[in-house]
């Protein structure tokens, strides 16, 4: 059964970066070329066992294939190692359904700099009916809203609307004070690639990187493992 598990991971983080390939074109903001919908190419990890020429030239043809070997091979590894950890169970359902949106968010963001309402809307709609309203929630929602907002006010072009409306959304999802942990790793890590740009010089004060693959990430990782849960 795990064997079928990872398989499972594996075509997820497949269908995950051909998905990222073609939602881009249902927001009004995409300014990019005009992408069609098109059947999945072969998964990248088959693609680059062909050796080191064949990787070679189909990073040539799509600077981002790295990327897309590095999400079926980590897909594969998340799945796998979920059951092995929760088993069958709803959990398993709830880990593996939120760390594949949140790898859908990344990708797009980092390839298009967009986080689609087309994803976000729905999502917080799942949120609501699955979870009960309470205070906590609505606290986590609203104190997430209020820092990226006031921070997309006083530093404009930093942040943009879509991770002020991720960041609610992850408030929500995880109310307060847990959100706390999503939200310190997320600033974190973005703060520790910002500074790693300036001291190599890949980028300057005024390089703008894409946010939401961080929020995913601290999402993610509050998910696994948050500290707050014991103060509940």
């Amino acid at each position: 059964m795990l064997i079928l598990i990872v398989l499972l991971g594996w075509i997820v983080g497949w269908l995950t970066h051909w998905a990222a390939g073609y939602l881009p074109r249902l927001s009004s903001n995409y300014k990019g070329p005009a992408i069609k919908l098109a059947l999945p190419s072969l998964p990248a990890t088959l693609l680059a066992l062909q050796g080191p020429r064949a990787w070679k030239t189909l990073r040539q043809r799509d600077r981002w294939f790295g990327l897309y070997v590095g999400a079926e091979l980590l897909s594969a590894f998340m799945f796998g190692g979920l059951w092995l950890a929760l088993g069958s169970c709803r959990e398993m359902v709830l880990y593996t359904g939120s760390y594949s949106f949140l790898l859908l968010v990344a990708i797009i963001d980092l390839k298009y700099r967009l986080v689609l309402n087309v994803l976000i809307y729905p999502a917080a709609l799942v949120v609501v009916l699955t979870t009960q309203s309470t205070l906590t929630l609505m606290l986590g929602g609203f104190l997430a809203c209020g820092v990226f907002a006031l921070t997309a006010l006083i530093k404009p072009g930093d942040i943009g609307g879509g991770d002020v409306k991720l960041a609610t959304l992850i408030g929500f999802a995880f109310g307060f004070p847990q959100v706390l942990w999503a939200l310190m790793i997320g600033i974190g890590s973005g703060g520790i690639v910002a500074v790693f740009l300036l001291l190599t010089r890949r980028g300057n004060r005024q390089t703008r990187i894409a946010y939401a693959p961080f929020l995913c990430l601290g999402a993610m990782v509050a998910l696994l493992f948050n500290p707050f849960n014991s103060l509940m």
